[in-house]
């Protein structure tokens, strides 16, 4: 069992350097020095956080109700050292100077669980309590890392493709073992219990066993771009299946069965005790279904018909692929994205749904009644799909599916979908498997974009914004800053300015949104060309997307993001459900430009 303050030396080592490289050489001689228990909390705690991204464990502590219960004890000390640092985590460093021996990493990671679990009324100043207990028994460098923590502004750069290449190093000396390690993470999305299994005897046969669990999310499998219809026939020369592209939210629907695996091993398990964090399994109640988001946000309770649907359907536990479509029925028609996305709210969900109803059309099946099958053809699949279809009218709806080999066809269900008011098309594999987190050519989208010079929308990721002058000024924000990702160095690189398709009411949505994760300097996993340095940095979390004239290249600046740049960009969608590292890559982008 290591000290807190161990863990924060080496979250110091950490944000002290830039190199990927070197970032993952400091990770892997720190699993060395980490039993099981302690390496499942070090691989939350380096992401912010007390569990997986599934478990909504959140601390619900601002950073101004930290500095008032600060002053309450430093007084102004505590804003004048904030404005100064540009940290309240280096802020409260400064204040505090105690001779201490410090917490376990255990202790503190109790501690955190104890300002999750503070709900209700008064909650607040709980909370606020429990910081200024725990701090009084931290050295100023535990501190630092204590405050930011709480506040949600750790940002080592830390990812969890890092945390794997990590892993790999510390099993073989090297990243080799990558696939495994993705494999493993993909089939169970969550990082603290694929470190657990790093440190068994026989390491590699346990992570080659990992399975899906219902309940606990496994990566989306994402899909590549074409730049035409024949494109499609020399990717896939004999039959090819070919399904609808909804406009809507991705949505995991885990049904659980009576005969549910335990989760005592993981660490975070049966801690969570509020009311609205009742444990998924050993805790107040088990629920019988769960839905996630690609981006591994527990929905479930946004969603209740999907949730009735999923409990009356067959089968006595599965795990489906699916997206939430608002449905106007008497109409018979589609809702438009923004619509659908007004779903997603913890308050207000019966009016909403009454207003917006939901359809989830349910495209694949990857665990089936006690068995994954994630290795079965694309076609076996869905047969099993369809047998779960069987009970008549549901809030979940089989997509679907045709099958053919002529392109004529593809082109005709293409306009078919798109006069429905869909996106377009996604295009499979028939003999290809479920590849969690994969992305390759045996899923195709084709979008009603293909016609144009940028054959697709382009998904970036929001690297800062510019102040603004004229009428924009009174937002205070009049332009932002996007990035495509770069999975080779893991940054974020700047490609365009994004100024117009903005409403002045979403100027200050975004402004809002922004402001929540602004930083002091520019982030060391982000690559700005020097005429785009945006006025405020902000860290790499919000997804946008982006529709553009063409992809140009500027062989003058070729080494932020290739010299790849957006012509007359225009904001589609703000804040998307994705994780930043599906955001477009600089080779995807490459791949647009014609």
């Amino acid at each position: 069992m290591i000290s807190f303050l161990k863990a924060s030396e080496i979250f110091q080592s950490i944000e002290s350097i830039s190199s990927r490289n070197e970032m993952t050489v400091i990770l892997a001689e720190a699993v060395r020095v980490l039993d099981e228990k302690d390496i499942q909390v070090f691989s939350y705690l380096v992401q912010g956080r007390v569990a997986p991204m599934f478990i909504p464990a959140e601390y619900n502590l601002s950073e101004k109700g930290l500095i008032n219960a600060l002053s309450n004890v430093y007084g102004n000390e505590v804003s004048v050292l904030r404005k100064k640092e540009g940290d309240l985590g280096s802020a409260v460093e400064k204040l505090v100077d105690h001779k201490t021996k410090g917490l376990s990493l255990i202790g503190v990671y109790e501690a955190l669980w104890t300002v999750v679990n503070s709900q209700g009324s008064g909650s607040v100043d709980i909370k606020a309590q429990i910081f200024l207990n725990t701090v009084k028994q931290m050295s100023p460098l535990e501190a630092r890392y204590f405050t930011r923590i709480i506040v949600g502004s750790l940002r080592l750069g830390c990812s969890t493709r890092t945390l794997l290449d990590a892993f790999s190093m510390f099993l073989v000396g090297d990243k080799s073992k990558r696939d495994v390690m993705d494999k493993a993470y993909g089939s169970c999305a969550d990082i603290g219990y694929i470190a657990s299994l790093v440190k068994e005897d026989n390491p590699l046969k346990h992570l080659e066993e990992v399975v899906p669990i219902p309940g606990i999310p496994i990566l989306s499998r994402l899909v590549e771009r074409v730049k035409s219809f024949d494109e499609v026939k020399d990717r896939f020369p004999s039959t090819f299946m070919v399904q609808p592209k909804y406009d809507g939210l991705r949505c995991q629907i885990h049904k659980i069965g009576d005969s549910q695996k335990s989760l005592s091993e993981r660490i975070w398990f049966g801690r969570q005790t509020a009311p609205s964090h009742i444990d998924m399994f050993g805790g107040v109640q088990v629920p019988k279904v769960k839905l996630f988001t690609r981006n591994l946000e527990d929905i479930t309770d946004m969603f209740p018909e999907v949730v009735e649907s999923a409990i009356n359907m067959g089968g006595d536990s599965f795990i489906l692929d699916s997206e939430v479509v608002g449905w106007n029925a008497k109409e018979k028609k589609f809702l438009s994205y923004q619509d659908t996305m007004t779903r997603r709210r913890k308050y207000g969900i019966e009016e909403r749904q009454q207003n917006i109803p939901v359809n989830a059309f349910a495209f694949d099946v990857m665990y089936l009644d006690g068995k994954e099958i994630l290795n079965r053809k694309t076609g076996e699949r869905f047969e099993n799909l369809e047998k779960l279809f069987e009970k008549g009218e549901s809030s979940i709806q089989l997509s679907p599916v045709y099958i053919t080999n002529e392109v004529e066809e593809l082109r005709e269900l293409f306009k078919e979908y798109i006069g429905m008011g869909l996106e377009g098309v996604i295009v499979k594999d028939v003999d290809g498997g479920y590849s969690p987190g994969a992305r390759d050519f045996e899923w195709i989208k084709i979008k009603k974009s293909i016609d144009n010079n940028l054959v697709d929308t382009v998904d970036l990721v929001v690297l800062g914004y510019y102040l603004g002058s004229g009428k924009r000024s009174k937002f205070g924000i009049g332009a932002i800053l996007g990035g495509v990702y770069n999975p080779d160095s893991e940054t974020y690189e700047s490609v365009t300015k994004i100024g117009t398709g903005i409403t002045d009411e979403q100027w200050g949505t975004i402004k809002g949104r922004l402001d929540t994760i602004v930083v002091k300097e520019k982030p060391k996993n982000v690559a700005i060309e020097g005429i785009m340095k945006p006025d405020v940095f902000v860290s790499p979390e919000v997804v946008i997307t982006v529709d553009a004239d063409e992809v140009s290249v500027n062989r003058k600046s070729e080494s932020v993001a290739r010299g790849l740049s957006l012509r007359f960009p225009r904001l589609i969608e703000f804040d998307r459900d994705k994780n930043p590292e599906d955001a477009t890559t600089i080779d995807e982008l490459l791949l647009m430009k014609k």
